[in-house]
């Protein structure tokens, strides 16, 4: 593992554990964003242990599925909940959404 792969893995450990934190105070719309932040930065280091890099989300999300998810590296399952996480993040940030709604998608 690289030491930038240990970051990126350290960084998602501490949003993850800020993600719940903020759930279990009521702040889902952060919680939903920290979430997928705490995903987002896994993926990233699954790729960089490929030296690929990528400045939008769409392009991390894209490439891992075509590297790890499609050749079955890791379960298929992970690059959807990754698509699933980025749409449920943009309407947390970009929405405006009942608290049992969100409370659910978180």
């Amino acid at each position: 593992m690289t030491p930038k792969q240990q970051k990126l893995l350290e960084k998602a450990d501490q949003t993850l554990q800020a993600a719940q934190v903020l759930r279990e105070q009521g702040f889902f719309d952060s919680a939903t964003s920290r979430g997928y932040y705490g995903m987002f930065y896994i993926a990233t280091a699954f790729l960089e242990g490929e030296k690929l890099s990528y400045s939008r989300h769409s392009a991390v999300i894209a490439s891992f599925g075509q590297n790890f998810a499609r050749p079955k590296r890791v379960p298929i399952e992970f690059h959807r909940y990754l698509i699933d996480a980025q749409n449920i993040r943009l309407k947390a940030d970009y929405d405006v959404i009942s608290c049992p709604v969100a409370s659910e998608r978180v």
